[in-house]
């Protein structure tokens, strides 16, 4: 079975609750990484600008992030407000980020990254069919993520347990698909850029191959390193102008 990719169900209970009771509750977004990721947020309190390092509670735990977005009065219902936040890309403003929790955040990112070769190591030695991509380890380090790309299910149980031991903490695996590995992972693209999904997309666009012509489609030049079509191609509108200038040099 897999894993429900949302907030608890003791956060998104205390926040709709505070909400049915008349008080008013704000939504912004806040920006992690590298590489690049977005998600929408809510806070009890509006008292935060646009960069400023805050604490946010997502699916997989507490992360220091940065707002991205000025915080707005929520509009809706009770309801809509239960839907948002089951999204997996929903998270709560704690408080802002103090010194120590920069610290904690620094430790976490040093855990994840000796994880991540010895996870590595483990497929390896286990045979498994799999890769590990990412590792992460949330502020309080009591909890380590890898995220992986398979071709086949995989029964990574001995995996686990034997992580767990090595590592001394709890262990999560989460299965990615090819883009998400890309951004991960990073890489090149055929302008010689850093691919635009692990340097500023924070979230993937959809691509629509119905402008395309038949012999680009079949060209190789149309799909990134993940093997799927470029993204840069939605930066152009239906008329194929492009809406998004970048400088070539």
């Amino acid at each position: 079975m897999g894993i429900k990719k949302q907030l608890s169900a003791e956060l998104r209970e205390d926040l709709v609750s505070f909400y049915r009771q008349g008080n008013p509750l704000y939504e912004g977004y806040c920006r992690m990484g590298p590489p690049p990721f977005l998600y929408r947020v809510f806070s009890k309190i509006p008292d935060f600008r646009i960069g400023d390092p805050v604490l946010i509670e997502i699916d997989r735990g507490a992360f220091l992030a940065f707002l991205a977005a000025t915080l707005a009065p929520f509009k809706g219902e009770g309801v809509d407000l239960e839907k948002a936040l089951g999204d997996k890309d929903a998270g709560v403003i704690l408080c802002i980020a103090s010194d120590e929790d920069r610290v904690r955040h620094k430790l976490a990112s040093e855990q994840a990254q000796q994880a991540f070769g010895v996870a590595r190591e483990r497929v390896r030695k286990h045979g498994l069919p799999m890769k590990i991509v990412k590792a992460e380890c949330a502020l309080g380090r009591e909890k380590v993520i890898f995220h992986y790309t398979s071709s086949s299910r995989v029964d990574f149980r001995e995996l686990v347990r034997d992580l767990a031991d090595t590592l001394k903490a709890r262990i999560e695996m989460r299965q990615v698909g090819v883009r998400d590995a890309c951004k991960m992972l990073g890489g090149i693209g055929i302008c010689g850029r850093e691919a635009c999904c692990c340097s500023f997309l924070a979230s993937f666009r959809p691509v629509s191959i119905a402008k395309l012509e038949g012999s680009f489609l079949q060209d190789r030049s149309s799909t990134g390193p993940c093997g799927r079509l470029l993204c840069c191609l939605s930066y152009e509108d239906a008329e194929g102008e492009c809406v998004c200038k970048v400088s070539s040099t």
